[in-house]
This record gives C-alpha cells, sequence and structure tokens, in this order.
C-alpha cells in the first residue's frame, strides 16, 4: 500500500483478512469502523456508483469519443507503466522488486469527452503529472468523464516470482459530494501466477476488486482521497471491503486503510503507526505493532487511537506502555519453555514446537489493545485456539 491514496488492496491481504474472519466482519456494517472520518456521505454515494461486481462492466457512454492515440501514448495518459502500476504489481511486495517492476501493456481503450481527448493527450498533462496521477487514478487532472478498458500483465523483470494479469475498466463519475466531485471506479479483475506461494498456497483463485476513489481538489481539505475497495472471489461473494484515507500533513504523505480488522498506515510509503498486519504464518500467531519509518518499536505508547510513538525499555511496564510483538512472542517462549521443563515435556518433541506457537500466539492476543482499534480481542483468542486447539498442548491457551 503506498501513501498516494491509489488501489491497494492486493492479494497478500486476502488470506488473512479470511483467517481472522474479514468478511464476516465486513458484513454487519457494510464499511470497516473508525473513528477518523464521518463515511457516512461517502458511503451513501457508493451505493448509487460501486455497482455490480460480476458480468459486463458495460460500454463507455454513447457521447464520449475514442481518443486517437498510439498504444504507447495511451498507457502514458493514463498511467499503465511500471510506475503507475506499482500497487497493483504483485513483485512489489517481493524481494524480487530489486530487479525492477515490468508492466505488459496488451491492450488500451480511451475514452471521454473532446476536452478530455485533448487533456489527456497534451505535452503539458503529461511533463506536470505524476504517472501514478494519471487518468487510470486519478480524477483531479481531468475533471472531464472518461472510461478505460484496459489488459496488462505486471510482475518483475527477472520473471521468477509472482506475477499477475489484469483486466481493468475504468470510469470517471460525478458524485454530487461538492468537496469530491468527482471519484474514479475501477473495476479490476486480476489473477496472481508464479513459483512462489503467497501464506502457503500456490494457486490462486480469480479475484475481482471494485474501487471507488473520491479525490478532492480542494487544497487545504483534511483527506485528499477517500476510498472504497470491495473484492470478491469467483462465485461473487464478498471477501472483504477495506476504507483507505490518505492526507498530507508537515510536507509529508500519509495514509491509513481500514480492511476489516486490520489496519495499515504509511507515511512516505514507509510503516507509521499502528499497524495490525493480521496473521503471521510462520507460528500463526497476530502481528500488532507500531512502526516508526518503518522500524517496529519494541516499546510504545498509543496516542489519539491510530498513531503511536516509541518509548525507552526504562519506561517497560508504565501504565500505556506496550511492548512489540516480537518480544511479546520471546517472552511467552520462555514462559513456556520453562513450564514444559516442569511438567518433563521438552520443547522439541513432537507437539513440543506446536505448543510452544499456541502459547505465544495466546499471550500476543492477551497484551493486544482491543476495541480503540476496531480489534476483538476474542477474534484472535478464537483464531488460536481453531488453529492449535487439537495440537494435544497442555498449556493453557
Amino acid at each position: 500500500m503506498n501513501s498516494k491514496g491509489h488501489i491497494s488492496i492486493m492479494l497478500l491481504r486476502i488470506l488473512p483478512l479470511l483467517m481472522v474472519g474479514g468478511a464476516s466482519a465486513a458484513q454487519g456494517s457494510k464499511w470497516p469502523q473508525q473513528t477518523q472520518i464521518d463515511l457516512a456521505p461517502f458511503a451513501a454515494a457508493a451505493e448509487n456508483l460501486l455497482g455490480a461486481p460480476l458480468g459486463n462492466q458495460g460500454a463507455p457512454d454513447p457521447s464520449l469519443q475514442r481518443c486517437d492515440m498510439s498504444k504507447e501514448r495511451l498507457a502514458l495518459a493514463i498511467g499503465m507503466t511500471p510506475q503507475g502500476t506499482r500497487h497493483l504489481n504483485p513483485a512489489a511486495n517481493t524481494a524480487d522488486v530489486a530487479s525492477g517492476l515490468t508492466t505488459r501493456v496488451r491492450s488500451i481503450e480511451l475514452y471521454s469527452t473532446t476536452a478530455g481527448c485533448a487533456r489527456l493527450g497534451s505535452a503539458d498533462y503529461l511533463a506536470t503529472v505524476p504517472d501514478a496521477q494519471r487518468a487510470a487514478y486519478s480524477a483531479v487532472h481531468v475533471q472531464q468523464p472518461v472510461f478505460i478498458r484496459a489488459r496488462f500483465h505486471a510482475g518483475s523483470f527477472n520473471k521468477k516470482g509472482l506475477s499477475a494479469d489484469n483486466t481493468v475498466v475504468i470510469r470517471h463519475l460525478p458524485t454530487g459530494l461538492p468537496d469530491y466531485p468527482w471519484a474514479v471506479r475501477t473495476w479490476n479483475r486480476y489473477a496472481w501466477k508464479g513459483t512462489k506461494a503467497v501464506y502457503g498456497v500456490a494457486h490462486w483463485p480469480t479475484l475481482t476488486g471494485i474501487t471507488l476513489s473520491f479525490q478532492s481538489a480542494v487544497a487545504d481539505i483534511e483527506f485528499h482521497t477517500v476510498q472504497l475497495t470491495e473484492t470478491y472471489i469467483e462465485s461473487g461473494q464478498r471477501a472483504s471491503s477495506a476504507l483507505m484515507l490518505a492526507w498530507q500533513k508537515d510536507g509529508h504523505a500519509y495514509s491509513r486503510t481500514w480492511n476489516a480488522e486490520l489496519v495499515n498506515a504509511f507515511r512516505d510509503d514507509k510503516r507509521h503507526g499502528v499497524n495490525f498486519a493480521g496473521v503471521n504464518t510462520t507460528d500463526w500467531s497476530f502481528e500488532f505493532d507500531c512502526y516508526v519509518d518503518d522500524v517496529v518499536a519494541d516499546y510504545y505508547r498509543v496516542i489519539n487511537t491510530y498513531d503511536c510513538e516509541a518509548v525507552p525499555e526504562s519506561q517497560s511496564g508504565q501504565q500505556g506502555v506496550l511492548a512489540s510483538s516480537r518480544l511479546i512472542k520471546l517472552a511467552a517462549q520462555a514462559e513456556a519453555q520453562a513450564a514444559m521443563a516442569d511438567a518433563g515435556t521438552p520443547a522439541g518433541a513432537s507437539g513440543g514446537a506446536e505448543c510452544l506457537k499456541a502459547y505465544a500466539a495466546a499471550k500476543l492476543c492477551e497484551n493486544m489493545p482491543s476495541d480503540p482499534f476496531g480489534v476483538a480481542r476474542g477474534l484472535c483468542t478464537h483464531s488460536v485456539k481453531s488453529r492449535f486447539g487439537g495440537s494435544g498442548c497442555k498449556l493453557p491457551f
């Protein structure tokens, strides 16, 4: 997820969501619960603008004309470049990113008004608007009806690991909201493939995402982007719903995404603030930490629900001071090893390693902040019991 305010709900987030019950949590109130913005006006607009996830996504409005440009010019005009599609590129989340990202455009259709086509093809537009803010992602720089249908492949230059085939249908739509007059509706069907398994799954089903990105041209508005996303599996069942906010403050670009119980926050494309990133499939524990510019704080305090600050170890044990997931798990594992030794069960024995994981994961649930983040401590505990309930572990968890 980057901090520019674009589509960011990647497949890497779908499995942890399902593991923690994200789909069922989203059904109670369609969008994740949070306290940072009044979502009601945007949710009301979304009811009319999101539309159906499956089936034919329609044709351009008959009043629009096809923009006459070369394939290369079309890709530039809408931002279908390696930099522009970075947030849709699975290789951006793997070690392969070091070898460089690639986007191979297969086809593009672009429709708009006469003024819209002229703007999108102009030298000024291409020179002044960054790739990741062009027509496929933002309506702010066009302010005209736009229809885009494109197919492209995204991956990395070394052709190893993950890649994705994407089919997108994008529309710029009027919203009726004074401060956010235009929204970009993106329908994205994508299938991941590659030699690397993600969360232990080598072959993923085709997913469909619909994103409605409300963007404001008001200079001093609190949130320049409010983005709603729904992700569906092939049957049409909703897998997750997400809210993303993006804003500028003190020269920094911030974003925060809520996806069911998950919270992911960034500053200048680095994790920053409270992050509840889901399930660590190495030991099946929940990952909840305070980040400061991509670095996990060993000890921290939560500020204003979603922000946090690192504190020195000397403050450990004080009221309101929390420890990182790593430290909690290390302490729990040491405690579990001692208890198992007392019981005469070595940690390396059959079931011993699983017992250590279960006990550490349960301790992490106990020490995790709860309701202020929309994170249910009971849900965490339920997940641990479901995963390790049959392991035969004698320790309480």
